[in-house]
Protein backbone atom coordinates (compact mmCIF):
# COMPACT_ATOMS: atom_id res chain seq x y z
CA UNK A 1 0.00 0.00 0.00
CA UNK A 2 1.14 3.49 -0.82
CA UNK A 3 2.02 5.67 2.17
CA UNK A 4 -0.91 8.06 1.95
CA UNK A 5 0.50 10.47 4.49
CA UNK A 6 3.68 10.88 2.43
CA UNK A 7 1.56 11.55 -0.66
CA UNK A 8 -0.45 14.11 1.30
CA UNK A 9 2.66 15.86 2.62
CA UNK A 10 4.20 15.96 -0.86
CA UNK A 11 0.96 17.42 -2.23
CA UNK A 12 0.85 20.10 0.47
CA UNK A 13 4.48 21.04 -0.24
CA UNK A 14 3.53 21.53 -3.89
CA UNK A 15 0.57 23.69 -2.85
CA UNK A 16 2.92 25.85 -0.77
CA UNK A 17 5.26 26.17 -3.76
CA UNK A 18 2.32 27.03 -6.00
CA UNK A 19 1.19 29.75 -3.61
CA UNK A 20 4.66 31.29 -3.87
CA UNK A 21 5.25 30.64 -7.57
CA UNK A 22 6.57 33.41 -9.76
CA UNK A 23 4.04 32.84 -12.54
CA UNK A 24 0.47 31.64 -12.94
CA UNK A 25 1.62 28.89 -15.29
CA UNK A 26 4.10 27.55 -12.75
CA UNK A 27 1.49 27.72 -9.98
CA UNK A 28 -1.05 25.91 -12.14
CA UNK A 29 1.39 23.11 -12.97
CA UNK A 30 2.29 22.69 -9.32
CA UNK A 31 -1.38 22.58 -8.31
CA UNK A 32 -2.09 19.91 -10.91
CA UNK A 33 0.74 17.80 -9.51
CA UNK A 34 -0.54 18.36 -5.97
CA UNK A 35 -4.08 17.40 -6.99
CA UNK A 36 -2.92 14.17 -8.60
CA UNK A 37 -0.97 13.18 -5.47
CA UNK A 38 -3.84 14.05 -3.14
CA UNK A 39 -6.33 12.25 -5.37
CA UNK A 40 -4.10 9.15 -5.34
CA UNK A 41 -3.98 9.28 -1.53
CA UNK A 42 -7.76 9.68 -1.35
CA UNK A 43 -8.38 6.74 -3.64
CA UNK A 44 -6.06 4.58 -1.53
CA UNK A 45 -8.22 5.42 1.50
CA UNK A 46 -11.58 4.85 -0.19
CA UNK A 47 -12.51 1.81 1.89
CA UNK A 48 -10.61 2.71 5.07
CA UNK A 49 -12.42 3.15 8.35
CA UNK A 50 -9.51 2.98 10.80
CA UNK A 51 -7.92 6.24 9.66
CA UNK A 52 -11.10 8.33 9.58
CA UNK A 53 -9.50 11.67 10.47
CA UNK A 54 -6.67 11.24 7.97
CA UNK A 55 -9.08 9.91 5.34
CA UNK A 56 -11.46 12.81 5.82
CA UNK A 57 -8.67 15.40 5.77
CA UNK A 58 -7.16 14.00 2.58
CA UNK A 59 -10.54 13.90 0.85
CA UNK A 60 -11.24 17.51 1.84
CA UNK A 61 -7.87 18.62 0.49
CA UNK A 62 -8.30 16.65 -2.75
CA UNK A 63 -11.79 18.09 -3.29
CA UNK A 64 -10.53 21.59 -2.52
CA UNK A 65 -7.68 21.25 -5.03
CA UNK A 66 -10.09 19.96 -7.66
CA UNK A 67 -12.33 22.99 -7.13
CA UNK A 68 -9.35 25.34 -7.12
CA UNK A 69 -8.29 23.93 -10.50
CA UNK A 70 -11.80 24.08 -11.92
CA UNK A 71 -11.95 20.29 -12.15
CA UNK A 72 -15.46 20.18 -10.77
CA UNK A 73 -16.39 16.71 -12.05
CA UNK A 74 -13.26 15.23 -10.43
CA UNK A 75 -14.02 17.06 -7.20
CA UNK A 76 -17.61 15.84 -7.25
CA UNK A 77 -16.47 12.26 -7.83
CA UNK A 78 -14.07 12.56 -4.89
CA UNK A 79 -16.85 13.91 -2.68
CA UNK A 80 -19.00 10.92 -3.62
CA UNK A 81 -16.11 8.56 -2.88
CA UNK A 82 -15.66 10.23 0.50
CA UNK A 83 -19.33 9.63 1.17
CA UNK A 84 -19.01 5.95 0.31
CA UNK A 85 -16.93 5.42 3.44
CA UNK A 86 -16.83 6.73 6.97
CA UNK A 87 -16.43 10.49 7.28
CA UNK A 88 -15.14 11.73 10.60
CA UNK A 89 -17.82 13.93 12.22
CA UNK A 90 -15.45 16.93 12.27
CA UNK A 91 -15.44 16.90 8.44
CA UNK A 92 -19.04 15.97 7.61
CA UNK A 93 -20.27 19.55 7.21
CA UNK A 94 -17.35 20.52 4.97
CA UNK A 95 -17.87 17.54 2.66
CA UNK A 96 -21.62 18.18 2.48
CA UNK A 97 -20.98 21.85 1.71
CA UNK A 98 -18.64 20.92 -1.15
CA UNK A 99 -21.20 18.43 -2.47
CA UNK A 100 -23.93 21.08 -2.55
CA UNK A 101 -21.71 23.69 -4.21
CA UNK A 102 -20.39 21.20 -6.77
CA UNK A 103 -23.88 20.00 -7.59
CA UNK A 104 -24.98 23.58 -8.29
CA UNK A 105 -21.82 24.36 -10.28
CA UNK A 106 -22.04 21.29 -12.48
CA UNK A 107 -25.78 21.72 -13.10
CA UNK A 108 -25.30 25.35 -14.18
Amino acid sequence: MVDVWELHEAAMELVDKADNASSREEAHCLLIQAFELEKEAAIELKETIEMSIVRSLIYIQAINLGVRLGRFEDAQLLSQMADSGYIHPDFTDAIRSYQEKLSLTIEA
